[in-house]
């Protein structure tokens, strides 16, 4: 899901990113699974591995559901900066491919067509996590499906 956000709504969403709680989380869910979920690289250097919102950070936001997911640990998990970058531009569609070089854009496709199990895994992931999040936040209860995700 693409979303192209005014410049106001833009500065908004950058002024309300994270901090200290995001922080903890994202060290502890690295040193926790310490491998990248998709090309399964296990670095020796825990900065290497990027905790990832399944559905993006800014779709959360645009959805109003931010405050109530981003810390969420069943919508997260753990990418490498290539696969991270390749699946925010590939599956998610967050990146700007227009504000990406040649070489990124070749290079997130490139990866997505070598790991292409792996992607459409942590696609499927991605889409029960959004059906499971709109249930809850419509006051339904998570399907049995979706909780085993």
């Amino acid at each position: 899901m693409l979303i192209d956000l005014a410049s106001d709504d833009r500065r908004a969403y950058r002024k309300v990113h994270r901090g200290e709680a995001w922080k903890a989380l994202s060290i502890e869910l690295r040193v926790t699974m310490n491998r990248c979920e998709v090309c399964r690289l296990q670095p020796s250097a825990l900065r290497v591995l990027q905790a990832a919102h399944l559905v993006a950070e800014v779709e959360l936001w645009a959805l109003r559901l931010r405050e109530r997911y981003l810390f969420d640990r069943r919508g997260l998990t753990c990418l490498c900066g290539d696969c991270h970058a390749s699946y925010d531009f590939v599956i998610c569609g967050v990146r700007d491919p227009a504000r990406m070089t040649k070489l990124q854009v070749a290079r997130a496709r490139g990866r997505s067509r070598r790991f292409v199990a792996e992607f459409r895994q942590l696609e499927l992931r991605r889409l029960r996590w959004a059906a499971t999040m709109f249930r809850e936040a419509d006051g339904e209860p998570a399907a049995p499906l979706a909780a085993s995700a």
